[in-house]
């Protein structure tokens, strides 16, 4: 296994120059959700594609996060179909559930009547209930459904982003549709080592002053919205980073 750096395709053509030989797959959070909610950078994900094809190595995108960005994941948003895709949490309805999606060519390496057939099991495969909340659930997130939560996310994220300017406090904001993470560093976040960088003792004291305005955020600073959320608990959510920070 070798570690690639997210957002810096030089240094990640050269170490997979270095070990094509040796590499089955890349894979990667198409936007990097718990390492600090962290888009791509323009013709990243296109360049990973170009690289893996280059060298026959199959392009693996985790989705359990990212999959809320559109009604065809972050792969439908940025353009870029990979060989595999790793889906979990949302497709359940809030059921536990896993999935394993791709291409037929790879797929059929799970076949369990070829005689070299990958073993693919899971203690919640094909479980009846999850599969059943998990087909409502997809039912209800229409393409509408979740540009309109996009959208709210949008409206969030501007106003947090201008008290954060206007209180000019070392802290950051990163987002991308109904996601976001705050981050308390002065430099820029591109990737999970400069999320890493972030002050934790200040980010321990700003979950703490939310907390008293009645908002729970993850301690690593990382939000989202959800499909029931209206604007006045955007409102809600603005004024309470306001009187945190204060």
């Amino acid at each position: 296994m070798v570690v690639l750096p997210f957002n810096d395709p030089e240094t990640v053509a050269r170490i997979v120059e270095r070990h094509a030989a040796d590499l089955a797959a890349i894979i990667v959070e198409p936007v990097i959700g718990a390492g600090g909610v962290i888009p791509p950078a323009p013709d990243f994900l296109a360049f990973l594609r170009r690289l893996t094809e280059r060298h026959g190595i199959l392009l693996v995108f985790d989705e359990v996060i990212s999959f809320r960005l559109s009604y065809g994941g972050a792969q439908g948003l940025f353009g870029v179909a990979p060989d595999l895709t790793l889906l979990g949490k949302i497709i359940g309805g809030g059921y536990p559930i896993g999935a394993v999606a791709g291409r037929a060519e790879v797929m059929e390496m799970f076949n369990p009547t070829r005689p070299d057939s990958v073993l693919l099991s899971g203690t919640f495969h094909a479980n009846p209930v999850a599969l059943a909340a998990g087909a409502a659930t997809l039912q209800l997130l229409t393409r509408q459904v979740l540009d309109d939560l996009n959208e709210r996310g949008r409206r969030l994220i501007q106003e947090v982003a201008a008290i954060l300017e206007s209180a000019r406090t070392p802290l950051r904001v990163t987002s991308i549709g109904s996601l976001f993470n705050l981050h308390a560093t002065d430099a820029p976040v591109t990737d999970y080592r400069s999320s890493a960088r972030s002050n934790k003792e200040m980010m321990k004291w700003l979950r703490l002053a939310l907390l008293n305005e009645g908002v729970m955020l993850s301690p690593r600073g990382m939000g989202c919205l959800s499909t029931p959320m209206t604007s006045a608990e955007i409102d809600a959510f603005v004024d309470a980073v306001r009187l945190a920070l204060a």
